[in-house]
């Protein structure tokens, strides 16, 4: 998953801001966003989950899906 993320974080470029979690290291978190399965993707708006989606997803579609979300107004 990381090189489609890194792509799409590319592609986005001042879009969004990505960052990505290891869930060994910080099961806390993890376990706040109810994260149970890997990877799974979370499209925040300051401290708000505006949407979230579970699976691999090559970069296109990760940007088609931001972009989607943005556009309903998730990231507004």
């Amino acid at each position: 998953m990381k090189p489609f993320l890194v792509e799409g974080a590319k592609i986005l470029g001042d879009e969004v801001r990505v960052a990505q979690l290891n869930v060994d290291e910080e099961p806390g978190v993890a376990g706040a966003f109810g994260i149970r399965s890997i990877p799974t993707l979370v499209l925040m708006r300051g401290a708000q989950v505006v949407s979230s989606v579970k699976g691999v997803m090559p970069a296109a579609s990760l940007v088609n899906w931001v972009r989607a979300e943005l556009a309903k107004g998730g990231g507004e």
